[in-house]
C-alpha cells in the first residue's frame, strides 16, 4: 500500500516494522489464548490467519499446535492476502482520481498489485488444472519449507531497533489499536466455527 499511497519510506519502514513486532508478540501469546479459551484445533487455525502479520509467523504459530492448526491458519492467512489485490486496485484507482481531480495527472503506480500476490495465484491456478506435475508436488513443498524458513529468519532479523525509536506514538497507538479490534472481530467469528 505504501507505494500505491506515496507514503515516505521511513513511516512505511518504521509502520512495518512495529506491526511485525507485535506480530511476534502474538506467536507467542495465542496458544496460551488457545488453552484458556478451549479453542479447537480449527478455531485456533483461523485465529491465527485472520490475526497474524505474516504467513511464516502464522506457520510458526500454527503448527507447533497440530497440523490442523496449521492447514487451516495458512489457508486463512493466504486468503487474507488474496483480499489485498481488489483493495490495493480499488486504493489505486481512488489514488489517481484524487490526483487527477488536482491537476496533477498521476497514473496508476507501478507495482500497484506485489508480484508475490500474482504469482501466488498463478501457482495456485497451475496446481488446481493439474498442471504441475504429481512427482513435482514434494519438491515444491520441501523448497516451500525451507524459503519460510528463510523468511521468518529475514523478518526478524530486518527489525532494527533505531526505526522501532522511528514509529512515533501515532503510529504505535494505530497500530496496536488496529490489532486489538482485529484481534476482537477474529475471535468472535472463530469462536463462532
Amino acid at each position: 500500500m505504501a507505494t500505491v499511497i506515496r507514503a515516505p519510506a521511513r513511516e512505511a519502514a518504521s509502520s512495518i516494522a512495529y506491526t511485525a513486532i507485535l506480530s511476534i508478540g502474538l506467536v507467542l501469546v495465542l496458544p496460551l489464548v488457545s488453552g484458556l479459551a478451549h479453542l479447537s484445533d480449527l478455531q485456533y487455525g483461523a485465529l491465527a490467519g485472520m490475526t497474524v502479520y505474516a504467513v511464516p509467523q502464522v506457520l510458526a504459530a500454527t503448527y507447533p499446535v497440530s497440523a490442523q492448526a496449521g492447514e487451516v491458519g495458512t489457508l486463512v492467512k493466504l486468503m487474507r492476502v488474496l483480499l489485498l489485490m481488489p483493495w490495493l486496485a480499488l486504493l489505486a484507482v481512488t489514488e489517481r482520481r484524487r490526483g487527477v481531480a488536482a491537476g496533477l495527472g498521476r497514473r496508476l503506480p507501478a507495482g500497484v498489485l506485489p508480484p508475490y500476490l500474482l504469482a501466488f495465484v498463478g501457482l495456485a491456478l497451475l496446481r488446481t488444472a493439474g498442471v504441475v506435475p504429481e512427482v513435482a508436488v514434494p519438491w515444491a513443498r520441501g523448497g516451500s519449507h525451507a524459503l519460510t524458513t528463510v523468511a521468518m529468519a529475514a523478518l526478524g532479523l530486518s527489525v532494527e531497533p533505531a526505526t522501532l525509536r522511528a514509529v512515533g506514538w501515532q503510529t504505535a497507538g494505530a497500530a496496536t489499536a488496529a490489532l486489538l479490534l482485529l484481534c476482537a472481530t477474529a475471535f468472535a467469528v472463530a469462536a463462532r466455527l
